[in-house]
């Protein structure tokens, strides 16, 4: 963390700074899970080094994940998913208790993925199924296209502004969840 980030936080009031170290609750149905264990091998966080020369690997193990309950499944919130899509998505429906995902938006980190990473990304989220992807920032433009081609319709490339309604029909309801992050789409959900 850099050291102005690193004393504006030292600096706050210590009611007003809570480390998420451990999955919490933060509200009824809404979860944040940090340290989301690594149990996959093809997946891994994507070439992090502590030191220049390229040789102390990072693991990222401070990668942070947030959740949504909704009546229809899980909305996944990722940041950079250095943890790997899979690890968290499977980690999330298991601290959850819901198997089933509506949604999973943010940064999937597969810009640099090696062609069999993807494919065993895709036949996992195949076997996990979901309503809507929304990959952001650095999923990296070849992996949005082969989410596209495989997944079709169910991929909406993120952009910065738009807003989702997920539920059932077209108008919100207290089981829906609106999320507004990039280009416009409407999915109902079955």
């Amino acid at each position: 963390m850099p050291l102005p980030t690193l004393a504006a936080l030292n600096a706050l009031a210590r009611e007003r700074l809570h480390w998420v170290i451990q999955p919490l609750e933060i509200s009824p149905g809404v979860g944040l899970d940090p340290s989301i264990p690594r149990l996959i091998a093809f997946e891994d966080a994507g070439g992090f080094f502590f030191d220049p020369s390229g040789e102390a690997l990072d693991p990222i193990c401070d990668d942070l994940a947030m959740w949504i309950r909704a009546a229809q499944g899980l909305v996944v919130i990722v940041g950079c998913c250095h943890a790997g899509l899979i690890h968290t998505l499977r980690f999330v429906r298991t601290l959850s208790g819901d198997s089933r995902v509506l949604a999973v938006l943010g940064g999937f980190h597969l810009r640099d993925a090696r062609a069999e990473r993807l494919d065993r990304t895709l036949e996992c989220l195949t076997e996990i199924g979901f309503g809507l992807v929304v990959p952001c920032h650095c999923s990296g433009d070849g992996a949005i296209e082969r989410l596209l081609r495989t997944l079709g319709d169910r991929v909406q490339p993120g952009a910065g502004g738009a807003s989702y309604a997920l539920g059932r029909g077209r108008q919100r309801s207290p089981s829906s969840v609106a999320i507004v992050n990039s280009q416009a789409h409407q999915w109902s959900g079955g």
